[in-house]
């Protein structure tokens, strides 16, 4: 403090064997969130050959040391962590255990990843209280097809929270395209909402909410490539848009236009109201 009296202290242990860089490559990647889940990776490698076994923070308050101290353990296969516990001074542990795709070697979805290497891509996650179970995280995925390839690619469709008595699903996603966009996706409580995706699968240009994905292609199927396709979507379709919202009485459509690698410069609600944006630099 202004005094020089030490009032925190944080100390770390690491791994003292053998450098692990010969082992393996391992992977760090890049998540998408939607609503505190995680919808999206990509993928890149690195090694890191020392790891942090422990962390322990001592602070002092109104005169006594209270101390957290979190361990780390990590698994053989890629050495990611695979358990992390905290305990406070009063002797609570909280502990998460991280499952990754290689920890499943009987799913074939998530062999299939582990030979994409999507060794990083966290599929469950368990939580405990002083050694009782609370929550459990599962992400289920599926491959998606994308154009001129044979090889499908890896992404969420689903991810499912269990607890000690019940289990439910905050969110499924119903479709992407081959550029890892979500076509269509379904929130706990929300009603099932659906895209069609412009400026070359970079932006989202229409927003259907209440819309099934096969009900949206049952309409838009003819401009969604267009759409993709075109410099301008908004100005060259908007009329068709509309036309397709007109169409889907139960839909609440929302466009949108784009500056690109700048931000929205136009949106319209689904009561007509529009919004233009100006950008100054």
């Amino acid at each position: 403090d202004t005094k020089g009296t030490l009032i925190r202290e944080t100390s770390y242990t690491y791994n003292t064997g053998e450098d692990r860089k010969a082992d393996a490559i391992y992977s760090a990647g890049c998540r998408l969130r939607i609503n505190n889940y995680y919808v999206a990776n990509a993928v890149a490698h690195y090694f890191y050959p020392k790891h942090v076994l422990s962390e322990t923070v001592k602070e002092l308050k109104d005169g006594t040391w209270h101390v957290l101290q979190t361990n780390y353990t990590y698994n053989q296969h890629n050495q990611l962590i695979s358990n992390k516990s905290v305990t406070n001074s009063n002797g609570d542990t909280v502990v998460k255990k991280t499952f990754y795709p290689k920890d499943f070697p009987a799913h074939a979805t998530f062999t299939a990843m582990t030979a994409s290497n999507m060794l990083n891509t966290v599929v469950k996650e368990e939580y405990y209280t002083n050694n009782i179970f609370t929550r459990s995280v599962e992400m289920e995925f599926a491959g998606y097809s994308r154009p001129g390839s044979t090889t499908p690619y890896y992404d969420i469709c689903a991810i499912k929270e269990i607890t000690s008595d019940s289990s439910y699903y905050p969110l499924r996603i119903h479709g992407r395209d081959s550029n890892r966009n979500i076509e269509s996706m379904t929130e706990l409580g929300k009603p099932t909402t659906s895209y069609l995706w412009g400026y070359n699968g970079l932006y989202p240009v229409a927003v259907f909410e209440n819309t099934t994905l096969e009900q949206l292609d049952s309409h838009a199927a003819p401009i969604k490539q267009p759409l993709l396709d075109s410099a301008a979507p908004i100005k060259e379709y908007e009329f068709h848009l509309d036309q397709i919202a007109a169409s889907m009485p139960d839909a609440s459509v929302t466009l949108y236009d784009y500056k690109p690698q700048i931000g929205i410069k136009y949106r319209k609600e689904p009561n007509g109201l529009k919004h233009f944006y100006n950008f100054y630099f």
